[in-house]
């Protein structure tokens, strides 16, 4: 399923989304995250590497939501390694570039670049 050309649209204008992360057994995890769109796909990824928590949970159940313009929006997470990091790190330094480079060169350093998931919509 591809995402609607609204909804792209808010994902690649939204300077940060709120991941929804589901647990059984725990509260929810409300993650605010930097999100970068290439072509017809969303891209996340944890600037703390794989112990993050929300990318943990991910692994674990890939289906969860995220938060856009203020709408829940059922997500699927796929953790991928066929991406083309240059666009994709590209992607990071182009949108946030009004930020300084301590904040972005965590998102484009290995650690996060392993962590880079791809938002599908359910």
């Amino acid at each position: 399923m591809s995402w609607p050309a609204t909804q792209l649209a808010q994902l690649h204008d939204a300077v940060e989304i709120v991941l929804v992360m589901h647990r059984a057994g725990h509260d929810d995890l409300r993650v605010p995250v930097w999100v970068v769109v290439v072509g017809e796909h969303a891209y996340v990824r944890s600037w703390k590497g794989a112990g993050s928590v929300w990318f943990r949970r991910a692994l674990a159940d890939a289906d969860q939501a995220i938060v856009l313009a203020g709408v829940t929006i059922p997500v699927r997470f796929v953790h991928v390694d066929d991406f083309d990091d240059i666009v994709v790190g590209d992607g990071y330094r182009a949108k946030y570039s009004r930020y300084p480079e301590s904040y972005i060169d965590p998102m484009v350093a290995p650690k996060a670049v392993e962590t880079t998931m791809r938002l599908d919509p359910r």
